[in-house]
């Protein structure tokens, strides 16, 4: 369910054979917006959608409190949706601008991450942050995100907290004793830096999960 959605008017949406219920229309459309394939990412659907007329505060509410605002402006714009309100065509356009400049430098940081694990000997994946986002839209700036996330392996770790230091990341929390021990749960670690946070992952999931 979307943050914020409200259980007012329903309509039916037939999606993979299933009857699929949205509350109402400003958050049918968002969904519609960020649906990438499928009969749910339907262009016509879609745009007969905005020409009916939304609330277009509550859905602009709606798509920042989900953060899909850039994926939402950029699949409007490209479908031409006529229309748009000046203010929301605006605000649109300011998230996805806005978001490019951010996720751009996130991504250069997470070169010079991946370039100093690479010198350190240590392999590294990317997970999450900008390599999902170019995995699963082709653009850094469709997607909303914070820290990175690498995921090292767990024999690595000493040697990657100090790939990450020699970058300016650092975490008072990080003690290779004690994360070698497996005394506690944890299956990643933040490492604080000037750009932001890396969370080191050396499990996708804790332990006692299938």
């Amino acid at each position: 369910r979307l943050h914020g959605a409200q259980p007012m008017k329903r309509s039916k949406i037939k999606m993979n054979s299933a009857s699929f219920k949205t509350p109402d229309a400003e958050s049918e459309l968002l969904l519609r917006c960020c649906a990438v394939s499928g009969p749910f990412a339907e262009s016509a659907a879609m745009l007969a959608l905005a020409a009916r007329g939304v609330d277009w505060h509550r859905f602009l509410a709606l798509a920042n409190r989900n953060s899909v605002t850039p994926m939402v402006g950029a699949r409007l714009r490209a479908e031409r949706a006529a229309n748009l309100p000046p203010h929301v065509a605006r605000a649109l356009g300011l998230s996805y601008e806005a978001n490019a400049l951010r996720s751009n430098h996130r991504a250069r940081c997470a070169l010079e991450i991946a370039d100093s694990f690479a010198a350190s000997g240590v392999p590294a994946i990317a997970i999450k942050g900008p390599a999902l986002a170019i995995a699963a839209y082709g653009d850094v700036a469709m997607r909303v995100f914070g820290d990175l996330d690498f995921m090292v392996r767990f024999e690595d770790l000493p040697r990657a907290a100090k790939a990450l230091e020699r970058v300016g990341y650092s975490s008072p929390a990080y003690r290779a004793d004690v994360v070698a021990s497996g005394f506690f749960p944890d299956v990643s670690l933040d490492f604080s830096g000037p750009d932001g946070v890396v969370d080191l992952h050396w499990r996708l999931s804790l332990g006692y999960f299938p």
